[in-house]
């Protein structure tokens, strides 16, 4: 895979090295940036204007299956099937948050960002959810 976004690096997944797993995409609010998941373990974020890689948010073990972005684009929560679901701060890079506890991988996640308190849920390989930081 290319560090740079065109027709010839995205083109279908069928021709992106290393892709397997399911692909997840969101774009900021201002769309400025996108973040990207390719079935790897490294999300990444792109510039959309350079259309260059700008962040890597290293930290999973195994392939990352889903993804939430704030409203204000500061924050990113992964769901990976190792296990675990991370939130990340979006300008460094930098794990904020480690969710552990699962039974198997975290297949999907979601984040109430707000004034009001923040609430993560997850959902893993196994039959439950789990929800982090009730108020």
């Amino acid at each position: 895979m290319t560090d740079k976004v065109d027709k010839d690096s995205i083109g279908s997944p069928h021709n992106i090295d290393g892709f397997y797993g399911t692909p997840y995409v969101l774009f900021s609010r201002d769309g400025n940036y996108v973040y990207v998941a390719l079935g790897l373990n490294v999300p990444a974020a792109w510039d959309t204007r350079s259309g260059h890689v700008v962040k890597r948010f290293l930290g999973h073990s195994d392939y990352v299956s889903g993804m939430d972005l704030s409203a204000d684009g500061q924050r990113l929560l992964t769901a990976s099937q190792d296990g675990t679901a991370r939130l990340w701060d979006t300008k460094t890079g930098r794990e904020v948050e480690h969710f552990v506890g699962h039974d198997g991988g975290v297949r999907s996640v979601a984040r109430r960002f707000g004034s009001g308190g923040e609430q993560t849920g997850t959902l893993s390989a196994q039959p439950h959810h789990t929800i982090f930081g009730l108020l």
